[in-house]
């Protein structure tokens, strides 16, 4: 599967990158970080519309009979800057291997396990970028 970067003519990706990326909560402060909280909690966040996008796949792969028990046949995502951070956030949740590039910083939207999954196997979560990117 794979996912876009930020649509600059996209309201709710240019509030997701300026209130659920970890780089613009660390500049933004609280108060950002609180905004970006509450959108998530109430299912307005991009990572929510990443979250039912994954279920809509894994509904229409189990319609198709490709399911091993509760295992699903999504090989690999791919996906750029807040995409990026979106693939990361479900590849945690749902271990599957993912190639990103310019990827925005996720870790603020995953738990303590998807965290633990994530350093446990570096080798799934492929991240290239260049030298001019802020990180």
């Amino acid at each position: 599967i794979a996912t876009a970067g930020t649509n600059p003519d996209d309201i709710n990706d240019l509030v997701t990158d300026g209130t659920e990326i970890t780089e613009s909560r660390a500049i933004g402060g609280p108060i950002v970080s609180a905004v970006g909280d509450i959108r998530y909690v109430l299912g307005d966040s991009q990572f929510n519309s990443a979250d039912r996008f994954y279920d809509k796949v894994q509904d229409k792969l189990d319609l198709q009979g490709m399911k091993d028990g509760k295992s699903y046949f999504i090989k690999h995502g791919t996906a750029h800057s807040l995409g990026g951070a979106l693939m990361f956030y479900l590849a945690a949740k749902h271990h599957f291997p993912i190639t990103t590039f310019s990827s925005a910083d996720p870790r603020d939207r995953l738990n303590f396990e998807e965290l633990a999954f994530i350093n446990k196997h570096p080798e799934m979560f492929k991240d290239y970028y260049h030298l001019t990117d802020c990180r």
